[in-house]
């Protein structure tokens, strides 16, 4: 056997050997078939034969929940998204959220469960041509507000996952740059 020093011989061989008629051999031989070799020739610190038969370990489901982060100092009002005929895979999210704290929010992500992702969106005018642009952040300032709109900044929903009914509620989260989040619930309409 190679030396390991993180492992020391045990007192119970040799009393095994000793109930055996003094047979060294015969305590290892035991120890090794009859009870398993670790726990009782020689031991790992920390590790017994006992620690094998330890009952299951008991998690409540409170405790079984990762810690969530705070949630973020926003309210959103009139959220909503636009409905959009079948077959259309994206949409607009719509409405205002107001920053209750004294320092801004800065929301780096939203997502969705009806859409494959979401992007955060600014509505940009260059001369007589306006189109979109990905935003990489969108900030709501401190105890202001950020208004979501088809001529700014929007959220958008892309690779709808099934049509969407106007009259119908769906949850959108967004989520901010240091980990919090808000769901809100935007109610689909026409336009």
């Amino acid at each position: 056997m190679p030396h390991a020093p993180h492992l020391r011989p045990k007192l119970l061989p040799l009393l095994v050997s000793a109930a055996l008629g003094g047979s060294v051999l015969g305590g290892w031989v035991l120890g090794w078939v009859g009870l398993g070799w670790i726990g009782v020739g020689w031991a790992v610190p920390g590790w017994s034969a006992s620690a094998r038969q330890a009952t299951p370990l008991r998690v409540s489901p409170a405790q079984a929940r990762p810690p969530q982060p705070p949630a973020l100092p926003l309210r959103a009002t009139g959220a909503w998204v636009v409905a959009v005929p079948p077959g259309t895979g994206e949409t607009s999210v719509f409405g205002t959220l107001t920053n209750t704290s004294a320092r801004p929010v800065v929301l780096r992500s939203a997502t969705a469960p009806l859409a494959a992702h979401a992007m955060l969106m600014n509505t940009v005018t260059t001369g007589t041509m306006t189109g979109m642009e990905a935003a990489r952040t969108l900030t709501v300032p401190a105890r202001g507000h950020l208004v979501l709109g088809d001529l700014g900044a929007h959220i958008m929903l892309m690779g709808l996952k099934r049509p969407l009914k106007p009259g119908e509620t769906i949850s959108v989260t967004l989520h901010s740059t240091d980990g919090r989040r808000l769901v809100l619930s935007a109610a689909v309409r026409k336009p």
